[in-house]
């Protein structure tokens, strides 16, 4: 198993869990009402899938390395080329997906109007896992679930400030954080 392809496709199915559940530090504040910010929608979902492809045509570039083998010139150059190269070898199937989310990402990286959503990346981070899966860089797909948590007011030592909150938000992977980012809101006093 490739640890650099592992650790990358890893942190980024983090990231992934971390982005779709934005609104979940927000809702702490807000008796449990976090509105999805609709310019958020459409654009992580997006770079998130550009990003996704980045992987996969990196883990394709390995898979060649690994096994000595060149894209001969003919073939064009890209992962267009490398996902036929490796089709007609035998050692992927069913590219027509793998096509699919490659033209998909070009339109969205050259294209102003193109735009992935969240079910559309869903599903092709699930071709794309099942294809670094097969040639062995990674395992199962691991179960990872956001998860944001606030104290309740705390007396703070800062000068003019009446209490404070702490913040968490992050990742699980069972009972195992496997990210988290933490901050603090302070209430001012009002003659602050």
């Amino acid at each position: 198993m490739s640890k650099s392809i592992y650790g990358s496709w890893r942190r980024f199915l983090i990231e992934v869990e971390l982005a779709r559940n934005y609104p979940m530090p927000f809702a702490l504040n807000a008796a449990g009402a976090a509105f999805r910010n609709p310019i958020l929608e459409q654009l992580l979902p997006s770079l998130l899938h550009i990003k996704a492809v980045a992987i996969l045509d990196a883990a394709l570039k390995e898979v060649l390395a690994t096994r000595n083998l060149s894209v001969p010139r003919t073939y064009g150059g890209g992962l267009k080329a490398r996902i036929e190269f490796l089709n007609e070898r035998g050692l992927l199937h069913d590219v027509t997906l793998l096509h699919r989310i490659r033209e998909l990402r070009n339109d969205v990286a050259h294209e102003f109007d193109e735009r992935v959503t969240w079910t559309v990346l869903n599903g092709d981070l699930a071709t794309i896992h099942a294809v670094l899966q097969s040639f062995g860089l990674v395992g199962p797909r691991p179960h990872f679930e956001a998860f944001a948590e606030r104290s309740g007011a705390c007396e703070s030592t800062e000068p003019d400030v009446l209490f404070a909150f702490d913040h968490t938000f992050g990742v699980r992977e069972g009972t195992k954080i496997v990210a988290q980012i933490t901050w603090t809101e302070n209430v001012m006093r009002d003659d602050a």
